[in-house]
């Protein structure tokens, strides 16, 4: 479970930037509904542009918010996916060479 588990939380924690970045230019990029009659300095023109004015208004911890939910949801998930899938890899593979699987 434990390895789940930190690999839950490895992928949010490398990913969730990225993920909040693309959100914020799916709402508010260059072009966008959400962009039209906002001041030019909150439209974002492109990922560097999103990631300079959310640190420079927000603060570095701006590229993580809204974790927690993805956090706990990964943690479970892959909590629970690793642990199954070696137990159910090891079933299948009962009699074979460690490696194979046979039809």
């Amino acid at each position: 479970i434990l390895p789940g588990v930190s690999g839950g939380v490895a992928r949010i924690m490398v990913g969730q930037p990225f993920d909040t970045i693309k959100t914020r230019l799916q709402v508010l990029g260059k072009g966008t509904i959400g962009a039209q009659g906002m001041p030019p300095e909150m439209v974002y023109t492109n990922g560097m542009d999103c990631v300079r004015k959310m640190i420079k208004s927000e603060g570095p911890g701006s590229l993580y918010k809204g974790t927690v939910a993805p956090l706990l949801g990964n943690m479970v998930l892959l909590g629970i996916h690793f642990p199954t899938f070696t137990k159910t890899r090891a079933y299948l593979e009962q009699g074979d060479a460690p490696g194979t699987f046979s039809p």
